[in-house]
């Protein structure tokens, strides 16, 4: 037991250092897909953003400016980092395999994260702006979107992940 504390908690050590080194390189990555997804929302298809550190701050058009801070839907990267540290062992090719196919699905579940809070912004936190253009339903459904991803969905999602690519059999934990 004290073994496998002993590789979370590596696991994690190097999963903050990766996040804390990556983060804002990472975001300019994934805004333009996230964007795109996000303009699916006709109000927003004059969005325009830009990286600033680990915040990110949009406007266009006739849009108020807003902004959100972009790494913290992204820190479950640290999570499923300690999660596969877990798996024995490590560096065998199962692990290896499993890992950036879980990275790779991480990555989508960002995107998708991105373009929930960037249509959450401009639908609940944009004062005057947000109640002339989208309706007290659609306010409720981005904010509660927001909220499970941010509470609840981005840990159950690397859980998920992990379990879901485990390598399986007897080097598995």
């Amino acid at each position: 037991m004290l073994r496998n504390a002993a590789r979370f908690a590596s696991g994690f050590a190097i999963g903050i250092a990766l996040w804390s080194w990556w983060a804002p390189q990472y975001n300019r990555a994934i805004l333009p897909a996230a964007r795109q997804l996000a303009r699916f929302d006709s109000r927003l298809i004059d969005l325009h953003y830009t990286v600033t550190g680990r915040a990110v701050d949009f406007w266009g058009g006739t849009l108020p400016p807003g902004r959100f801070p972009m790494d913290l839907l992204t820190y479950n990267l640290i999570l499923l980092t300690a999660l596969f540290a877990l798996n024995r062992p490590f560096f065998a090719r199962r692990n290896m395999i499993a890992l950036p196919l879980s990275l790779a699905s991480l990555v989508v579940t960002h995107i998708v994260a991105a373009a929930i809070s960037i249509i959450a912004t401009y639908a609940t936190r944009s004062g005057e702006w947000s109640t002339a253009h989208y309706s007290p339903f659609e306010q409720d459904l981005w904010m509660a979107l927001e909220y499970v991803y941010r509470l609840a969905g981005m840990f159950a999602v690397a859980f998920a992940l992990w379990w879901g690519f485990q390598p399986g059999g007897e080097n598995a934990t």
